[in-house]
């Protein structure tokens, strides 16, 4: 992916899973649990701001960095993130990662 990302934020693993850095999950809005979108990371940072190569195993904190694959629906996430927004990344039916929207970046609001 060479596009620019669209936001930031920081997940914590949940308890009892395991993933690398360079998996693609879906993302869904905090207590949406019925539509998952194709926003995947881009980038993960450790806490420290170090880039995680891909294949490292995901820290148990870590700052993403995440790319909306589709441009149709980036006016409807552009109305709807902000810091502060919950998310998580799933795999499946399974919560993998619990996150908070930190930064949104000026080419989700300026586009």
């Amino acid at each position: 992916m060479d596009s620019q990302p669209d936001f930031e934020g920081i997940v914590t693993i949940r308890e009892g899973m395991f993933h690398r850095v360079g998996f693609r999950p879906d993302f869904f809005y905090k207590g949406a649990t019925k539509v998952g979108w194709l926003i995947w990371p881009q980038q993960v940072l450790d806490l420290e701001g170090q880039v995680l190569p891909e294949g490292t195993p995901y820290p148990r904190t870590a700052l993403v960095r995440l790319i909306i694959l589709s441009e149709e629906f980036k006016p409807m996430h552009r109305e709807r993130l902000r810091p502060g927004v919950e998310f998580t990344l799933n795999e499946g039916s399974h919560i993998i990662m619990d996150g908070v929207v930190t930064k949104v970046f000026d080419s989700l609001t300026h586009p």
